[in-house]
């Protein structure tokens, strides 16, 4: 009952000794890892794409009650400038009723969006046109001290709708000073 030691010489490695590339299984694998990861990577691209619109309809939002304040604790009016310059949306504050952006004083507003997204608002009933905002258009919001109502419109409502991936809706009551985002 004595085993028969083998010689390590007469040890077949012919399989072992050929490793020198991929076999078509580990290609396929590979390439089908590959494909999953890119699938992935594209829905997040959408993801983000939402979560800007989003970000940026909560910054407007935010951005009409911070005007509200200052309008309250400083003695004379401060405007809210929402604009569009060089395919990118912000928001700047000033003591002056009107504002247009030009290449020396665009950057001097908060960035609040990109060009993967569209911003347009649309003042009155809802069968009334939405107004695009285009590079280099501005529209100004204000606040009447006497009864914080918003000025900048003369409609009862102003709806400022963020447009990317899904769309948000920031809704101003004119008479009322009360804004929400839907």
């Amino acid at each position: 009952m004595k085993k028969e030691q083998v010689p390590m010489e007469k040890v077949p490695t012919e399989r072992f000794s050929n490793d020198q590339g991929f076999s078509l299984i580990e290609l396929v694998i590979a390439i089908a890892i590959l494909a999953i990861m890119c699938v992935g990577g594209m829905s997040a691209m959408g993801y983000l794409n939402m979560a800007n619109s989003s970000k940026c309809a909560s910054r407007i939002d935010s951005s009409l009650t911070v005007l509200k304040s200052r309008n309250s604790a400083e003695a004379s009016s401060t405007y809210m400038h929402l604009y569009r310059y060089k395919d990118r949306y912000y928001i700047r504050y000033s003591d002056q009723p009107s504002y247009t952006p030009d290449d020396s004083n665009y950057k001097e507003g908060e960035e609040i969006g990109n060009s993967q997204i569209t911003i347009s608002y649309q003042e009155g009933n809802l069968s009334a046109s939405s107004v695009t905002i285009q590079d280099g258009d501005c529209k100004t919001f204000g606040i009447r001290k006497k009864d914080g109502a918003f000025t900048g419109t003369m409609e009862p409502t102003c709806v400022i709708s963020v447009i990317g991936q899904s769309t948000y809706k920031v809704t101003l009551v004119t008479n009322t000073g009360k804004h929400f985002r839907d």
